[in-house]
């Protein structure tokens, strides 16, 4: 009997100053960003009545602090008519405290803890980055956009009772990107593009933390992981006609260094433990579509899909692996309007299975739909279901290693039902006095864990 407690807050706070210059694309901004995330996680596993050999009993506690600052300063300056340089330094500091400890038992014996499953880790990540970019307008339909970002990452960590050597790691990189674009005369634009990003891993993969899913089940994060380095070549054209937006894209994505779980099974006591590693290198090739429809005044569809291979190999513990696949996705989406100011949203989505050089992950799909009631412009009030005709989500998947083949499904409850409510304070109008993109910090140099499947 598996009976798992998560409790989870959080804030975010953003000030932005931005200062523009009439009858010019000169901009000068700033912006600060806090986001600070609390959590504690209490699994308890009772094993009592069991057919098992043995009876012990699990406690699995764990309470995190995950807070980052980010600070950026951007600025625009033309040159000329054709020429528009932008330039702009940016600070994340990432502070994460990881209370973690795994207890056990037998019978009504009170819970012990085991010495190798519990400690109090902190680790550090900080990133310091600058950029110049130069957009260059050749005529009236063609420009090129070029410019490089230099980043510099210095991570550390310690244990407050294991007497390992604290640890620490430094890199650095630069990242260049090349966009060509041409506009057509019919508002449409093809543009192809060339661009390197990095992307670190997240708490999800770095921390320490033992996660027992039951006794035979172990995952635990390494907090020495590198990050991956992604080299992608994208072609896309992009069409507006009458009230419908269309936009396909063709990519090629080398990612080096590519973070996944890597599973190990002990023989002698048969216990599976995931750890996370830089397990190799991946080549996809693909697509993406998107197009959206507005449909006179009864409402908007959105429709989205993507489709690209996987194809990775590397050589871990002395064993070689490779795996090809070909995976997918797609969303839809839109809204109706109904009489009387009432208005009928709907979305959904379905994900193939995600690839791993050992087997599959669980696929994924999901949908929902909500119903309103606009008062007025400031007051509305609704109703939204998420997965309504279905009690629980399954989620099989089936991994394969040297010396094991473990078949899996995990399942959880899903329906929900919830109401919205919807009130605007004042005239505060953030987008009126905006050019551009508005708020700029954008924070994607993470690799998404288990709560982007979800």
């Amino acid at each position: 009997l598996n009976d798992n407690q998560n409790f989870r807050n959080g804030f975010d706070w953003t000030t932005d100053f931005k200062r523009t210059f009439p009858n010019s694309e000169r901009e000068f901004s700033v912006a600060f960003q806090i986001s600070d995330t609390n959590s504690e996680q209490e699994n308890t596993i009772d094993q009592n009545g069991t057919t098992v050999d043995y009876q012990e009993d699990f406690l699995n506690l764990n309470d995190g602090l995950n807070r980052e600052y980010t600070a950026q300063v951007d600025y625009v300056h033309p040159v000329g008519e054709n020429v528009k340089v932008e330039t702009g330094v940016k600070s994340v500091i990432r502070r994460i405290d990881s209370d973690y400890s795994t207890l056990t038992r037998l019978g009504d014996a009170p819970f012990q803890p085991i010495a190798s499953q519990t400690d109090e880790f902190a680790y550090t990540q900080d990133v310091y980055a600058g950029y110049l970019s130069f957009t260059l307008k050749m005529g009236k339909r063609n420009s090129l956009v070029a410019g490089a970002r230099y980043e510099r990452t210095t991570i550390g960590g310690e244990y407050e009772e294991n007497p390992v050597v604290p640890f620490t790691q430094e890199y650095d990189n630069i990242l260049p990107s090349i966009i060509f674009s041409h506009q057509f005369p019919n508002f449409s634009n093809l543009k192809a593009s060339y661009s390197q990003r990095i992307q670190r891993p997240s708490l999800f993969f770095i921390n320490p933390f033992t996660q027992v899913g039951d006794p035979n089940n172990l995952t635990v994060g390494n907090p020495e992981l590198d990050p991956e380095i992604v080299d992608q070549f994208e072609l896309s054209y992009g069409a507006f006609v009458k009230g419908t937006s269309f936009n396909l894209a063709l990519f090629y994505r080398r990612t080096t260094d590519i973070i996944e779980g890597f599973v190990t099974v002990n023989p002698m006591t048969n216990v599976s433990e995931t750890n996370y590693l830089n397990i190799g290198e991946n080549n996809s090739v693909g697509f993406n579509l998107f197009t959206s429809r507005k449909i006179g005044k009864i409402g908007t569809v959105r429709i989205g899909f993507n489709l690209f291979t996987y194809d990775a190999e590397s050589t871990v513990e002395g064993i070689d692996l490779s795996r090809t696949a070909v995976v997918w996705g797609g969303n839809a989406g839109g809204n109706v309007n109904l009489p009387r100011d009432w208005k009928f949203d709907f979305f959904g989505f379905a994900r193939s299975r995600r690839q791993t050089l050992q087997g599959e992950n669980p696929s994924f799909w999901l949908y929902g739909m909500g119903l309103r009631k606009e008062f007025n412009k400031r007051f509305s009030l609704g109703l939204r279901a998420v997965e309504p005709f279905n009690r629980t989500k399954n989620f099989p998947s089936e991994i394969e290693g040297d010396n094991f083949f473990q078949r899996s499904d995990f399942r959880i409850p899903f329906r929900s039902i919830g109401i919205s409510l919807r009130y605007n304070f004042g005239q505060l109008d953030f987008k009126g006095n905006r050019r551009g993109r508005g708020t700029k910090i954008k924070n994607d140099d993470q690799k998404d864990g288990g709560g982007g499947d979800f």
